[in-house]
């Protein structure tokens, strides 16, 4: 996260989305002020009170209800449609609101995206070539980082005359979403399907790194052996080393007091140790010693995660740097493992991040979720019910 007492902002990824230099941040809501652009997109309702949230920082520290004085006398603002006002004593030029709530006071992903579509023309017709957007995830309910994502970047790729976009998160978790969507749409893939599922209260993201400490989570789970150990190496034909991730990520964290505390534990059960060395600041051990005993492990580990209150955890595919199992078959045995528990008691956690080191064990984890969404996801309604 950014400090807020910083006025210098660094992005945490540029991508190109139809020729629009895109900028990912995440900072803390005071520093919105600080933030330089053309326009400033924030979301609104239909009145545009700005009370909670980034639109009561805005309000507060551009200059007290400047800008929300001149919003109330543009309200009611029509589902879907932007207003324009002046920014204070923001960098920012401008502020564009844009109402993504219906009359009822409910929003959907078809409305978000004409909202977002109508801000971006309102600015670029006023002169703007740089408008920055601002993560409202948080003041939804029931609501998805992605699907936030979808509406942004997909009015960003849709624009005419935009230069440069700014998306503005929060949170770490959030801002990694939302860079990592952009990444993906840069790349030519559809922004309908990047890699997530949401399995009830949880969302479930493929994420392809060489180095799982990147990714912003709470604890990360690795598979050992009764012991608590985990290999670093195998050793391939010809007497060559091959790196197995879960143990050279273990032997870095420098936690062998821990371990010889805890050691042995039963196959299939888990526990939880500080990270010493690991951004992380927690591992998640699972004891494995037969492949049978994976569904097992896995679901210890999520409820260990669960015990202690944890929001994000990462897994890595079983079979990373392990020849004797196939990427697909074991992804889609944790993928199994992990909906099974999911449809018990309400977990806390809300994202696991299905990590794989290269783009086979990426597609795999893909694949497993494209098996599984027809079963955990919800009907369309029908007209009239």
């Amino acid at each position: 996260m950014h400090h807020p007492w910083l006025t210098l902002l660094k992005p945490r990824q540029t991508t190109l989305i139809d020729q629009t230099l895109t900028r990912v941040f995440a900072i803390a809501p005071t520093s919105v002020p600080n933030l330089a652009a053309d326009a400033l997109i924030l979301t609104c309702d239909q009145t545009g009170r700005m009370v909670s949230h980034v639109r009561k920082a805005v309000r507060d520290y551009s200059g007290g209800y400047i800008i929300e004085n001149e919003l109330n006398a543009l309200a009611p603002i029509e589902p879907g449609q932007a207003v324009m006002t002046q920014a204070g004593r923001m960098r920012a030029k401008k502020v564009v609101h844009t109402n993504i709530f219906d009359h009822a006071g409910v929003t959907s992903l078809d409305l978000q995206r004409r909202a977002m579509d109508s801000a971006i023309r309102m600015a670029v017709e006023n002169g703007c070539q740089t408008v920055a957007f601002v993560d409202y995830t948080s003041d939804l309910r029931r609501a998805l980082t992605e699907e936030t994502a979808i509406a942004i970047i997909g009015a960003i790729g849709a624009s005419n005359g935009l230069k440069e976009a700014k998306i503005v998160c929060f949170d770490a978790v959030s801002a990694w979403v939302i860079a990592d969507q952009a990444k993906r749409s840069s790349s030519g893939q559809s922004v309908e399907d990047l890699g997530y599922l949401k399995v009830r209260f949880t969302s479930l993201n493929t994420a392809q790194t060489k180095n799982i400490a990147k990714l912003p989570t709470d604890a990360v789970i690795l598979f050992t052996d009764a012991n608590l150990n985990a290999p670093a190496w195998n050793l391939m034909p010809g007497g060559r080393k091959h790196e197995r991730p879960c143990g050279a990520y273990l032997h870095k964290a420098r936690v062998n007091s821990s371990i010889e505390a805890l050691a042995p534990i039963k196959p299939g059960d888990a526990v939880l140790i500080p990270g010493a060395r690991v951004p992380s600041r927690r591992l998640i051990l699972a004891a494995v010693d037969h492949p049978n005993d994976y569904p097992e492990a896995i679901q210890s580990a999520l409820r260990t995660a669960d015990a202690h209150s944890l929001k994000t955890v990462t897994m890595p595919n079983p079979s990373m740097g392990n020849p004797d199992m196939q990427p697909l078959e074991s992804a889609q045995m944790a993928v199994d493992a992990i909906c099974d528990y999911l449809y018990g008691p309400r977990p806390s956690l809300s994202r696991i991040f299905l990590a794989g080191e290269t783009d086979a064990d990426e597609q795999a984890w893909f694949r497993a979720l494209n098996n599984i969404k027809p079963s955990v996801q919800l009907p369309e309604l029908m007209a009239g019910a």
